[in-house]
């Protein structure tokens, strides 16, 4: 339970987002500091865990669905940097790949709820064009514009995308700069 000191909570806190998630964890001077976990706010479920340090993320940061693991952001001093695993449950789609400064960086592999997938090089925050092009995933199956479509993370998240489909899966860090 927070206590309050000149209006700032210190101590054990819960904090209830509008959009339907508790946040639990230390508070310093009204600031997030350490270790927090993300609940669903009506069923209770975890679907988050992170450490915070002066009030913003660092570290790898944990989402979860239904309870389960389904991706790690890397983020230094609030922003992310580092390795990513993100999962999207609106398109069932998971991109893993680097950020550097909060942007994508080198090459990310996204694979949709098939199984299938295909690469996209990125360059400061910006999709590299001549490392996509239309075709059919290897299944045979056409992506929809659903499954193609870019991470809301991206600089460009409204166009569809795509990228030369692959049957087998590249390195991790093939293509990936070093900072």
């Amino acid at each position: 339970t927070s206590t309050f000191n000149n209006g700032m909570a210190n101590g054990l806190t819960k904090i209830t987002h509008f959009g339907g998630e508790q946040h639990v964890g230390q508070m310093v001077h009204g600031t997030r500091e350490g270790h927090f976990k993300m609940f669903n706010a009506t069923t209770g479920a975890p679907v988050g865990t992170g450490v915070y340090e002066n009030g913003l993320k660092h570290g790898a940061f944990t989402t979860m669905v239904e309870g389960v693991d389904k991706g790690v952001v890397t983020y230094q001093k609030g922003k992310r940097h580092g390795a990513a695993t993100e999962h999207f449950v609106s398109t069932k789609e998971t991109h893993e790949g680097r950020y550097v400064e909060d942007k994508r960086h080198g090459t990310w592999t996204i694979t949709s709820g098939r199984g299938n997938w295909y690469t996209q090089d990125y360059y400061n925050g910006v999709l590299d064009e001549s490392s996509k092009s239309a075709s059919t995933w290897p299944d045979g199956l056409e992506p929809s514009t659903t499954e193609l479509r870019a991470s809301p993370t991206t600089d460009d998240a409204s166009s569809p995308q795509s990228s030369v489909p692959h049957t087998q899966k590249p390195p991790r860090n093939q293509h990936e700069a070093s900072f």
